[in-house]
């Protein structure tokens, strides 16, 4: 069970541009460490520097969350309105 609050939890996935978001929801989001790894065998394949820079950003923000921080993050693909579908939770 989730033990953060929505505001919590909008902190938490806050951190993350919607780039970033969007990054990690084309993998694997069963855990952080599944997340992370699977990012880590991906970024052999990037050969632009934007997107290098982009996997970089998203590995830094994962290696501050714990596991219980991870898990509360709802994975969705996010674009400019998503602060409409996140202000709905309170």
């Amino acid at each position: 069970m989730n033990k953060f609050t929505a505001l919590e939890r909008y902190t938490i996935t806050s951190k993350f541009t919607a780039e970033e978001m969007n990054l990690m929801c084309i993998f694997d989001t069963a855990s952080r460490e599944v997340l992370r790894n699977e990012l880590m065998d991906g970024l052999h394949y990037v050969e632009e520097a934007e997107m290098i820079s982009l996997f970089g950003s998203t590995l830094e923000k994962l290696d501050t969350l714990t596991d219980e921080e991870f898990a509360a993050i709802g994975f969705y693909a996010a674009d400019d309105t998503d602060d409409d579908l996140i202000a709905d939770d309170f």
